[in-house]
């Protein structure tokens, strides 16, 4: 599930199966990313990245197998035992976008850009503090054991996995890509887009003056009535 910052790139969709039952999802609709370097340089980096994590890993299990004075010390061992973490964060963030199908979603972008160097610096970090507390095991005299040897080379193998993974990100920057207009990208003009139409000219009874309004007869009055007949004709016909 996403986090509650990527819920508005979202939105639930349902949709019926074939036993009539409603399933609900949910569907992307943030913005897409895509990678800055070219499709061969990011597949290379992601190859390269994930066989730097697998070495990480092959180092950090070499390292607590043996038996060791380091391991028994809880300043050599603890940070040691912590750089698990940014270490499978790291790996789990670029198998997922090794394996991806389609451009990025806004949460793979953040996470290329914010999560994954706060790994690389803790992977370089934690051995880096544990070799150190190894280094004053040996300061107070501690016996030291044949496995310590394999736990500082291979505390010394995460540093080194840490500042690699730190220069492969260089070819996994990526950018928001632009949003496509919708159809053929073709909008119908807005009321304030669209050109005015010539106003059609005011009346001339609009403009006349009351008084030429009361002068001026209507326009629909009745035709004048037929004059009145002289008085030589009959409206009766000649009689007989």
């Amino acid at each position: 599930m996403a986090r509650n910052r990527y819920v508005k790139d979202y939105r639930l969709v349902e949709d019926v199966d074939e036993r009539g039952r409603i399933r609900v999802g949910s569907e992307y609709i943030g913005p897409a990313y895509a990678f800055l370097r070219a499709p061969g340089e990011v597949s290379r980096a992601l190859r390269l990245s994930l066989l730097g994590c697998a070495l990480g890993w092959a180092a950090y299990l070499g390292a607590l197998l043996p038996l060791s004075a380091a391991a028994k010390t809880f300043y050599v061992s603890y940070p040691f035992i912590f750089s698990a973490l940014p270490l499978g964060l790291a790996t789990a963030l670029l198998g997922e976008i090794r394996f991806r199908r389609g451009p990025l979603e806004h949460r793979h972008a953040d996470r290329l850009e914010n999560r994954l160097p706060a790994c690389c610096f803790f992977l370089s970090a934690l051995p880096a503090a544990a070799l150190i507390g190894n280094g004053i095991s040996l300061l107070r005299g501690v016996s030291l054991m044949a496995g310590d040897l394999i736990f500082a080379l291979c505390a010394a193998l995460l540093v080194f996995c840490g500042v690699f993974l730190r220069r492969q990100r260089a070819a996994l920057r990526c950018r928001a890509l632009p949003a496509e207009d919708p159809g053929n990208g073709a909008e119908a003009p807005s009321a304030q887009q669209q050109p005015e139409t010539a106003e059609s000219p005011p009346d001339a009874a609009d403009n006349a003056s009351p008084s030429e309004q009361r002068s001026e007869p209507a326009g629909d009055a009745l035709p004048a009535e037929n004059p009145p007949e002289s008085a030589g004709e009959s409206p009766v016909g000649p009689r007989g």
